[in-house]
């Protein structure tokens, strides 16, 4: 059985927009494991480019479209916690649209301690490159592996999904290594 997993990083090099937070906005408002604070009334602004199923922001979390939304909701189980809020997004070159703010009320323990790759010594050590334990995802085919990144990880079902769908456009799909698989 080949088992892969794929984390979603924004294509740099895309012609892909940015969505630009109000300038009151706090950079990691979004944080992974904890409360959201209240949004409502939050307006984005897309900047740099055109819209596209996966965005980056100037802000913490991670903005998917509605029909990403629903693709991912299909393939998350009921034990994971993860909500989507809708935030208002402007734009006079491409209409204004509805995407979801993507939160993991929970962070659950995916990593492989053993074989990722770390920066730094003691409590000051960080993962640079992470290895997935498959036994802590093999019922998962999408989550995140810490609080803080905006980064997503999807398995190869959702991957061919994406792509059959064509909703890869401004990201990248990168394996990642992952240990004890079947």
């Amino acid at each position: 059985m080949n088992i892969k997993y794929y984390e979603i990083l924004i294509d740099g090099y895309s012609k892909e927009g940015v969505l630009c937070a109000p300038m009151d906005c706090v950079s990691r408002f979004a944080i992974d494991g904890s409360p959201l604070p209240d949004i409502t009334g939050i307006s984005f602004v897309i900047k740099d480019g055109c819209y596209a199923d996966y965005m980056m922001a100037d802000v913490s979390g991670r903005f998917v479209s509605e029909q990403l939304m629903e693709l991912f909701k299909s393939y998350l189980e009921p034990f994971q916690k993860v909500i989507f809020v809708p935030v208002q997004v402007r734009s006079e070159r491409y209409g204004d649209k509805i995407y979801y703010l993507m939160h993991f009320e929970e962070v659950y323990d995916v990593i492989d301690k053993e074989n990722s790759k770390y920066v730094g010594e003691g409590e000051h050590r960080s993962i640079t490159v992470p290895c997935f334990d498959y036994l802590k995802i093999k019922d998962m085919d999408i989550f995140i592996w810490n609080h803080f990144s905006i980064g997503l990880v999807v398995s190869e079902k959702v991957r061919k999904e994406m792509k059959k769908k064509k909703m890869t456009m401004g990201i990248e799909l990168v394996q990642m290594a992952c240990i004890n698989k079947p």
